[in-house]
């Protein structure tokens, strides 16, 4: 989505600690989970980004369930995605992935981070619909009121 909107992006993936420090769910490690980002890094980054005039799109599940990082933000977006699209998305980055691990893991996390972070969201979308749908109504909710934004996308959206 940040690239259809020509904006610069930041992924919290980016952020993940070493995995061999994960605890191992279903035979993989468990980067579902709070301690598996690096929390400082992400947030200095963003803070030396933030000083810029470009808006900004900051992706992540993970991201309206920190305290520290939410402050930073202009506006927050989550993209509300049902179970079973979560779930086909997740197969569909990660094809290498056990399927227990996506199947009975990732909808538990959910439940767990990310579904109670939703509540911090300044906006929240439908990301069921199709993604030409979904980033019309991102440009017109989220960005023209300001020049200079951080826009959070917590559910992953492709096309």
């Amino acid at each position: 989505m940040a690239a259809q909107l020509g904006c610069r992006t930041i992924s919290l993936d980016d952020y993940f600690l070493d995995p061999t420090m994960f605890p191992i769910v279903h035979d993989r490690p468990d980067y579902d989970r709070m301690e598996a980002v690096d929390w400082e890094r992400a947030i200095e980054d963003i803070r030396t980004i933030a000083d810029s005039d470009e808006t900004i799109v900051i992706e992540g599940f993970l991201l309206l369930a920190h305290a520290e990082l939410r402050e930073l933000l202009d506006v927050s977006l989550f993209v509300e995605l049902d179970e079973a699209e979560r779930v086909r998305r997740r197969f569909a980055r990660e094809a290498k992935t056990e399927c227990l691990y996506i199947a009975e893991h990732i909808p538990r996390r959910h439940r767990e981070l990310v579904e109670p972070s939703k509540m911090y969201a300044d906006v929240v979308v439908d990301g069921n619909r199709p993604t030409e749908q979904l980033l019309d109504e991102v440009i017109e909710l989220c960005l023209p009121p300001v020049a200079s934004r951080a826009i959070l996308e917590p559910q992953l959206v492709t096309a």
